[in-house]
Parts: structure tokens; C-alpha cells; sequence
């Protein structure tokens, strides 16, 4: 699932709202047709742009296999 942070009407921008969500448990069943246990997520990643919206720079964070959070760094990775 990802989340567009953007909108293009006459000028194309970035949306800066902040959006919070669970870590775990996030169920999204109110917002589909079909219900089902298989409308709940749990977050494992967050990828981030910084900058504007034809450039910038990408960091993101995963959660590994032993549950630690590890950050990535389009400069380094």
C-alpha cells in the first residue's frame, strides 16, 4: 500500500500534512467493499522524500526479520 503525497492541479506540489498511523493493527476495512481480516496491516517500511517534487533526496526504514529498524540512504545504499 502506499500513500501519494503529492497533487497536481495547475501547479504540481508536495503535501506536507502530517499522517499518523499504528505500527501495527492498522485496519483499513471501513475504506474497501470487501471486508476481511485481510485489510489489516502492519507497517514494516516508510520511505521519504525530502526536497522538491522533481528532485530531492530518498531515505527510507525497514524493519528486518529480528524486528530491529534499519535506516537506508540514497547517498550511501
Amino acid at each position: 500500500m502506499s500513500l501519494n503525497r503529492f497533487k497536481a492541479e495547475h501547479v504540481q506540489e508536495k503535501i506536507q500534512d502530517l499522517v499518523e498511523f499504528p505500527i501495527s493493527g492498522l485496519d483499513l476495512a471501513s475504506f474497501v467493499e470487501t471486508k476481511s481480516t485481510e485489510n489489516v496491516y502492519d507497517l514494516i517500511g516508510v520511505v521519504n522524500h525530502h526536497g522538491v517534487l522533481n528532485r530531492g533526496h530518498y531515505r527510507a526504514v525497514a524493519m528486518s526479520q529480528n524486528g530491529q529498524w534499519t535506516l537506508f540512504d540514497d547517498e550511501s545504499v
